[in-house]
């Protein structure tokens, strides 16, 4: 198997394998943003990247992430994962080690996620190639709001 970052070249020359899989994964979302804003976005390397786990000649996993800049740090945000083609979860493990060593390069002090509380479930079991271990410091829910 082998990690590829994507340049935005890529990712327009692979774009309907990847707006599949970001497609397949915005079901989950709440709305927040379409295929066509991902498309946009992944045009600045600099903040966001596409990360494409290929086996042989197939992609099996694609997965999004982001550079969040705060005040006191910064932070890879793991927007998405969705394995396609076959891929499963293992895939994306495979992918992990590599989008964790892009982060320390990018002066990144953790790897974060927002997602269904399932994904404990999951990330519980993933270790850091220097045996870090995500923990739960929160979820996130959103309310929709009425129009009265």
């Amino acid at each position: 198997m082998q990690v590829i970052l994507l340049t935005p070249k890529q990712v327009v020359e692979h774009w309907r394998t990847i707006e599949s899989a970001i497609a397949s994964a915005l079901k989950s979302s709440v709305g927040e943003s379409t295929t066509y804003d991902y498309l946009t976005w992944l045009q600045d390397p600099e903040h966001y990247q596409c990360w494409a786990v290929q086996d042989k000649e197939k992609i099996i996993n694609i997965s999004i992430t982001k550079i969040n800049t705060y005040a006191t740090h910064k932070s890879l945000h793991l927007i998405t994962t969705t394995g396609i083609n076959g891929g499963r979860w293992d895939s994306y493990k495979t992918a992990h080690h590599t989008i964790e060593d892009y982060a320390r390069r990018r002066g990144c002090r953790r790897i974060e996620m927002y997602g269904r509380k399932g994904w404990s479930r999951v990330l519980n079991k993933l270790e850091g190639s220097q045996n870090e271990k995500y923990k739960e410091v929160y979820v996130v829910h959103s309310m929709e709001l009425k129009n009265e």
